[in-house]
């Protein structure tokens, strides 16, 4: 089998993803992991391919943002006082290696920036601007609990920008508005 990580992941994980997403996700990973065509139980059903979005967050964004602020800088862009979190495509728990051009956000990621917003005295809020699919059962919870959590502190905003499905909905759930 190729690309046993990679099928590790789509198919022993819990997942939340939107259902055609997850079909188009599949349709591209069948045959690379089987190395070969793979007849979908749907195939009459479009298939979208732009379920891969350009990612913002990884495990490297706590390291960072502590960085960035020693310098004088965020780990976001900040906007008349309001810290823009970006959360897109495929949503995972961690991802120590996720770059913005893979395609994925790792809940690490993102709470490492929503943690940096939170110090930062100069955020008076935290908008979350939200373009996912949705991903990975595993971490989304928590993340959600600290979104709930800075809102005792901060307003946070939840912006869909196009699509906030499953594990994305969850984490804009949690805000104030």
């Amino acid at each position: 089998m190729l690309h046993a990580r990679i099928a590790a992941r789509a198919f022993n994980t819990p997942l939340l993803v939107e259902p055609s997403k997850a079909m188009a996700f599949l349709s591209g990973l069948g045959p690379r992991i089987l190395g070969r065509s793979v007849e979908l139980l749907e195939p009459d059903s479009p298939l979208d391919g732009s379920a891969t979005l350009p990612a913002r967050a990884s495990i490297l964004a706590g390291n960072l943002a502590d960085h960035l602020q020693q310098n004088g800088n965020a780990p976001y862009a900040v906007v008349d006082g309001i810290a823009v979190i970006e959360i897109s495509g495929v949503l995972i728990h961690r991802g120590g290696w996720i770059g913005q051009s893979s395609g994925q956000t790792s809940y690490e990621g993102i709470a490492a920036q929503i943690e940096a917003a939170a110090r930062d005295p100069s955020v008076r809020a935290v908008a979350l601007e939200i373009d996912s699919f949705g991903g990975e059962v595993a971490g989304v919870f928590d993340l959600a609990d600290q979104i709930r959590a800075l809102r005792r502190n901060k307003p946070v905003w939840a912006f869909v920008a196009e699509h906030a499905f499953s594990a994305g909905y969850a984490l804009a759930s949690q805000a104030d508005r």
